[in-house]
């Protein structure tokens, strides 16, 4: 499979990466606080919030709230308490983003992408402004020419690579660790390559693709 990926890779000119997960260990941070942010409900309640937040990485978190409140609380949830939900929970989790471990090899994975020519991107379900300025502090702009996040869906945040940088899908590889970044590839018609614990879902028979533990197991 590594060197099915690597001839896949070499192929290439556009390499579109998902964020929390595949660039950086942070998909546990955000379920902390999700965890943190439902905890007067219950330890049911929580349990269900991490374990929808797990299974859908690549969903975004004010999907996510409407989801916890309309289906696991039976109530209505405001746009402006949905922004009350947000602000609590970017606070919870900035520092901890901003000192996480880099996914294994993805660094170096990048360097080397870029002195190759390639052009990488950001297609990520972080509220875009937010997504950037985490880039900027961890000085990951230089590998990225963009940086797309919410509210556009990564299936539009593709659609928008396309025409940015006026390229095809088909010169596109998407690497994400969630269904929804299966899904999205797929629509698409970008190739997938699955990273880390993407394996747990996506090795199944209905998500069957490409899959690597790390970017140290292509380096």
């Amino acid at each position: 499979m590594k060197d099915k990926i690597l001839r896949l890779v070499n192929s290439k000119s556009y390499l579109v990466f998902d964020f929390d997960g595949v660039i950086l260990d942070s998909v546990g941070i955000k379920a902390d606080a999700f965890a943190s942010l439902y905890a007067e409900y219950g330890s049911d309640v929580v349990a269900n919030v991490v374990s929808y937040h797990e299974k859908n990485g690549g969903m975004s978190r004010f999907e996510k709230f409407d989801y916890y409140h309309n289906k696991l609380l039976g109530c209505q949830i405001s746009d402006s308490e949905i922004d009350i939900l947000d602000i609590k929970f970017s606070k919870m989790v900035l520092d901890r983003i901003l000192t996480a471990k880099e996914i294994k090899g993805a660094i170096t994975f990048l360097e080397r992408s870029v002195k190759d020519g390639k052009t990488c991107v950001i297609n990520s379900a972080t509220p875009e402004g937010e997504l950037r300025s985490i880039v900027k502090q961890r000085r990951f702009s230089k590998y990225f020419d963009l940086v797309l996040g919410s509210p556009l869906t990564k299936v539009q945040n593709l659609s928008k690579i396309k025409s940015k940088i006026n390229c095809e899908y088909s010169e596109m590889i998407f690497f994400g660790d969630a269904v929804s970044d299966f899904e999205a590839a797929r629509l698409a018609g970008v190739d997938f390559v699955g990273v880390g614990e993407a394996g747990s879902i996506l090795g199944r028979d209905k998500y069957e693709c490409l899959l690597i533990p790390d970017f140290g197991e292509i380096l």
